[in-house]
């Protein structure tokens, strides 16, 4: 008896794994996005051949001119001087201004003409384009 429902269960599961694969795929998205042949935004997809030629031929039509309305007689009204906003005046920026150490003595110029100081410590140093201090080797 165990051997016969076990011989059901086990026949009945291969069948269903055999109906699976042969059973035929629904249509899916990217076959039905073709057959529109719409982006997702629904406008023509350029990719395609028929979609290219439909633009071609619009683009080769001629256009007509859209009728021009005649422009409404302006009415009478007061002169008012419109303001305009000034201009912003944008300032140069200005360069990074060098500051002679107040502490530290002047020593004199290097070969490139940089000021030379001398610090609290006896070391040797200029002040770069940045502002800041760079030691020089003795």
């Amino acid at each position: 008896m165990k051997r016969l429902l076990l011989a059901l269960i086990l026949s009945g599961g291969l069948c269903a794994a055999t109906q699976a694969q042969t059973a035929t795929p629904a249509t899916t998205a990217k076959a039905s996005k073709k057959a529109t042949g719409l982006t997702k935004s629904g406008k023509p997809d350029m990719r395609l051949k028929a979609n290219k030629e439909a633009a071609k031929a619009q683009a080769q039509a001629p256009v007509a001119p859209a009728p021009v309305a005649p422009a409404p007689a302006p009415k009478a009204k007061a002169a008012v001087a419109k303001k305009t906003a000034p201009a912003p005046v944008v300032a140069p920026r200005p360069a990074v201004a060098q500051k002679a150490p107040s502490a530290d003595q002047t020593i004199g110029t290097d070969a490139k003409g940089r000021t030379l100081y001398r610090g609290p410590r006896g070391g040797t140093y200029y002040i770069n384009k940045n502002g800041h201090k760079e030691y020089v080797k003795q």
